[in-house]
This record gives C-alpha cells, structure tokens and sequence, in this order.
C-alpha cells in the first residue's frame, strides 16, 4: 500500500480505521482485503486526478 509497508515486506490483509471527533462517539470501520484494494485504487485516481489539476494552474 504504502512505499514503506512495501520496503519492509510488510503484507497488510485487513485494515481498520477509527474516526474520532469531539463530543461524538467514536466510529470504527473495519475493511476486508477486497475493499482495501478498491478503496486504495479510487484514492490513487483522486490523488493522480488532483496532481493533474494542480498542473494545469
């Protein structure tokens, strides 16, 4: 996923993330191998999409 995860070898199969804000409980989302790959497939096109338009100025 990431350049270090991959430097080291590291293999990440499962992935949680926590979201938490002041005076609101805490939300976990937890993502399977599958959604981990879809998810980090649209945030490398948002990423590579935002490049472009920052380019282009």
């Amino acid at each position: 996923m990431n350049h270090y995860c991959e430097a080291e070898k590291i293999h990440i199969r499962e992935a949680m993330l926590v979201v938490a804000i002041p005076q609101q409980p805490a939300e976990v989302f937890w993502f399977e191998p599958g959604a981990i790959a879809q998810y980090w497939g649209q945030w490398q096109q948002r990423v590579g999409e935002y490049y472009r338009r920052m380019g282009s100025r």
